[in-house]
Protein backbone atom coordinates (compact mmCIF):
# COMPACT_ATOMS: atom_id res chain seq x y z
CA UNK A 1 0.00 0.00 0.00
CA UNK A 2 2.54 2.52 0.63
CA UNK A 3 3.92 2.13 -2.65
CA UNK A 4 0.30 2.85 -4.18
CA UNK A 5 0.35 5.77 -1.88
CA UNK A 6 3.78 7.09 -2.73
CA UNK A 7 2.67 6.94 -6.55
CA UNK A 8 -0.83 8.06 -6.47
CA UNK A 9 0.61 11.17 -4.77
CA UNK A 10 2.94 11.62 -7.40
CA UNK A 11 0.18 11.59 -9.97
CA UNK A 12 -1.89 14.41 -8.02
CA UNK A 13 0.75 17.08 -7.61
CA UNK A 14 1.84 16.32 -11.20
CA UNK A 15 -2.24 17.01 -11.81
CA UNK A 16 -2.27 14.06 -13.84
CA UNK A 17 -6.03 13.36 -12.99
CA UNK A 18 -6.51 10.51 -15.48
CA UNK A 19 -3.76 8.25 -14.70
CA UNK A 20 -4.28 9.00 -10.64
CA UNK A 21 -8.12 7.78 -11.65
CA UNK A 22 -7.26 4.37 -13.72
CA UNK A 23 -4.31 4.05 -11.04
CA UNK A 24 -6.90 3.78 -8.41
CA UNK A 25 -9.65 1.58 -9.79
CA UNK A 26 -7.02 -0.75 -11.24
CA UNK A 27 -5.92 -0.55 -7.02
CA UNK A 28 -10.05 -1.81 -6.54
CA UNK A 29 -10.13 -4.18 -8.79
CA UNK A 30 -7.31 -5.90 -7.03
CA UNK A 31 -7.76 -5.43 -3.56
CA UNK A 32 -10.91 -4.20 -2.66
CA UNK A 33 -12.15 -0.36 -1.68
CA UNK A 34 -10.50 1.65 0.73
CA UNK A 35 -10.81 5.03 2.47
CA UNK A 36 -7.91 6.09 1.21
CA UNK A 37 -8.72 5.06 -2.19
CA UNK A 38 -12.21 6.89 -2.30
CA UNK A 39 -10.98 9.86 -1.29
CA UNK A 40 -8.43 10.44 -3.55
CA UNK A 41 -10.22 9.28 -6.43
CA UNK A 42 -13.06 11.41 -5.77
CA UNK A 43 -10.17 14.59 -5.64
CA UNK A 44 -9.47 13.72 -9.16
CA UNK A 45 -12.57 12.43 -10.77
CA UNK A 46 -13.21 16.27 -9.55
CA UNK A 47 -10.59 18.06 -11.18
CA UNK A 48 -11.58 15.89 -14.26
CA UNK A 49 -14.79 18.16 -14.46
CA UNK A 50 -16.95 14.42 -13.10
CA UNK A 51 -18.42 16.01 -10.37
CA UNK A 52 -21.38 13.80 -9.79
CA UNK A 53 -18.78 10.65 -10.11
CA UNK A 54 -16.75 12.38 -7.21
CA UNK A 55 -19.56 12.86 -4.84
CA UNK A 56 -20.50 9.71 -5.27
CA UNK A 57 -16.91 8.39 -4.92
CA UNK A 58 -16.50 10.83 -1.87
CA UNK A 59 -19.76 9.31 -0.32
CA UNK A 60 -18.88 5.79 -0.55
CA UNK A 61 -15.74 6.47 2.06
CA UNK A 62 -17.58 9.19 4.33
CA UNK A 63 -18.15 6.49 7.52
CA UNK A 64 -14.16 6.02 8.03
CA UNK A 65 -13.64 8.21 11.17
CA UNK A 66 -10.01 9.26 9.68
CA UNK A 67 -11.20 10.67 6.24
CA UNK A 68 -14.54 12.13 8.07
CA UNK A 69 -13.53 16.03 8.14
CA UNK A 70 -11.83 15.71 4.67
CA UNK A 71 -15.03 14.37 3.23
CA UNK A 72 -17.53 16.57 4.42
CA UNK A 73 -15.20 19.04 3.03
CA UNK A 74 -14.64 17.95 0.22
CA UNK A 75 -18.53 17.52 -0.32
CA UNK A 76 -19.14 20.68 0.31
CA UNK A 77 -16.79 22.11 -2.09
CA UNK A 78 -17.88 19.35 -4.76
CA UNK A 79 -21.58 21.00 -4.21
CA UNK A 80 -20.73 24.39 -4.40
CA UNK A 81 -19.03 23.64 -7.17
CA UNK A 82 -21.26 21.84 -9.35
CA UNK A 83 -23.60 23.09 -11.97
CA UNK A 84 -26.69 22.09 -9.87
CA UNK A 85 -26.14 23.53 -6.75
CA UNK A 86 -28.39 21.27 -3.78
CA UNK A 87 -28.19 24.44 -1.18
CA UNK A 88 -30.15 21.86 1.10
CA UNK A 89 -27.04 19.85 1.09
CA UNK A 90 -24.41 22.09 1.35
CA UNK A 91 -26.33 23.09 4.40
CA UNK A 92 -27.35 19.77 5.73
CA UNK A 93 -22.75 18.87 5.37
CA UNK A 94 -21.97 22.59 6.78
CA UNK A 95 -23.83 21.19 10.05
CA UNK A 96 -22.62 18.34 10.27
CA UNK A 97 -19.06 19.99 9.86
CA UNK A 98 -19.55 21.67 12.96
CA UNK A 99 -21.26 19.54 14.75
CA UNK A 100 -18.00 17.50 14.43
CA UNK A 101 -15.68 20.37 15.16
CA UNK A 102 -17.97 20.55 18.15
CA UNK A 103 -17.63 17.09 19.21
CA UNK A 104 -13.85 16.71 19.30
CA UNK A 105 -12.24 19.29 19.78
CA UNK A 106 -9.01 17.05 19.12
CA UNK A 107 -9.28 16.16 15.32
CA UNK A 108 -7.28 13.03 14.18
CA UNK A 109 -3.80 14.11 12.65
CA UNK A 110 -4.33 11.95 9.56
CA UNK A 111 -7.71 13.63 9.32
CA UNK A 112 -5.90 17.01 9.00
CA UNK A 113 -3.82 16.06 6.52
CA UNK A 114 -6.23 14.39 4.49
CA UNK A 115 -8.07 17.99 4.56
CA UNK A 116 -4.73 19.89 3.95
CA UNK A 117 -3.81 18.15 1.12
CA UNK A 118 -7.59 18.36 -0.75
CA UNK A 119 -6.87 22.13 -0.78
Amino acid sequence: MLYFKSELQYYLREKFWKSAITFCENEVKKGGKDPYISFYNSIAKFKENSIIDAIREAKSSSINKEFRYAIICALIHYHENSATKDNQEIDNLNSSLSKLKNESKTLLAADIIHTMRFY
